[in-house]
C-alpha cells in the first residue's frame, strides 16, 4: 500500500476528477444523442396526431402517447413586475429564495445580516491542477 503524503493525496484527486470529468462528458454526448432522438419521436408524434384530428394515442402492450399543454413564464420589465406585487401584495408570484449574492454584499457593508437571514458556510477542499501531466488512476 502506498504511502500517503500529500503530494499523493492531491495527485489522486485532481485524477478522480479528471475521471470523472471525462465519463460525464461521455454520458452528455451520448445522452444528448437520446434526448435529440426522443425529440424527433415526440415531434413525428404531434404531426401524425394532427393529420389525424386527435389528442392521443394508445398501443396496447407497449404504451400512450398524449397531448399536453407546457407554459413557460418569463418577465419582461422586473421594476414593473415589483412594484405591482408590492401595490398587491401578491407575493405568490415570486419564488422563495435569498439572493446569495446580496446577501454577501449586505454583509462586506453592514457587517451583519438582512432580518431572518440564515448563513451557513463551511471550509471546503479545492484542489487545481499544475501544469504536469495527467496519470491514470
Amino acid at each position: 500500500m502506498d504511502k500517503l503524503t500529500v503530494e499523493r493525496v492531491i495527485e489522486k484527486r485532481i485524477i478522480v476528477r479528471d475521471k470523472r470529468s471525462e465519463l460525464k462528458k461521455k454520458f452528455d454526448e451520448a445522452d444528448t444523442k437520446l434526448k435529440d432522438i426522443g425529440e424527433q419521436c415526440e415531434v413525428w408524434l404531434m404531426k401524425r396526431a394532427n393529420e389525424l384530428g386527435v389528442d392521443s394515442f394508445k398501443v396496447k402492450g407497449v404504451g400512450t402517447a398524449y397531448t399536453s399543454v407546457s407554459m413557460r413564464v418569463s418577465c419582461s420589465d422586473w421594476p414593473l413586475l415589483h412594484s405591482w406585487v408590492k401595490e398587491t401584495g401578491n407575493l405568490g408570484a415570486l419564488e422563495q429564495r435569498v439572493s446569495k449574492k446580496f446577501v454577501q454584499e449586505f454583509r462586506e457593508e453592514f457587517h451583519d445580516l438582512p432580518p431572518g437571514v440564515n448563513v451557513f458556510e463551511e471550509n471546503i477542499m479545492n484542489v487545481r491542477r499544475s501544469n504536469s501531466t495527467k496519470e491514470e488512476v
